[in-house]
């Protein structure tokens, strides 16, 4: 394996910093949006994915391994855009939504479901009229273009 040069090094990190900043803007979003009260799996899912690629963006500025870090970071954001379409998907109503159950086996399971705070995945919270689903999948989209652009990027065209 070759060594990286400074400027490719640099490029890398930058596109480090874009995704940990993608990243944190996605939980202090939800922060602000006071969405984190009732949220579902499918939620929750996307913004664990979102923490992981922000921890292993910030994992790959500090280690030389920045190939594979650029590459596990294309992967998570093609996990957080295929979460995303599926979620939107159930919230359109072209999915059946896996969170509502409808009938139940046993008493036992009817007890757990009422118990517990789920919250079913097919309720739309939205950010100025888009649901959080779609800018959800959006934003792993930037996301996949800059690690793309990042690792596809001829050295020579850096400054």
């Amino acid at each position: 394996m070759t060594r990286l040069t400074v400027a490719e090094q640099v490029r890398f990190n930058r596109g480090f910093a874009f995704s940990l900043a993608l990243s944190l803007f996605v939980w202090i979003g939800s922060l602000l949006l006071g969405s984190f009260n009732q949220i579902c799996t499918l939620c929750q899912i996307q913004r664990l994915l979102f923490l992981l690629i922000g921890s292993t963006a910030a994992v790959g500025i500090f280690i030389s391994s920045k190939r594979l870090i650029n590459t596990m970071i294309m992967f998570l954001n093609c996990a957080v855009f295929a979460v995303a379409c599926y979620h939107l998907a159930i919230q359109l109503g072209l999915v059946y939504d896996p969170c509502s159950i409808k009938s139940f086996e046993s008493l036992e399971k009817f007890k757990q479901t009422m118990l517990s705070k789920q919250t079913p995945c097919n309720i739309i919270t939205d950010a100025f009229g888009i649901p959080l689903s779609a800018w959800s999948g959006l934003l792993s989209l930037l996301g996949l273009t800059v690690a793309v652009n990042t690792l596809i990027k001829e050295p020579s065209s850096d400054p």
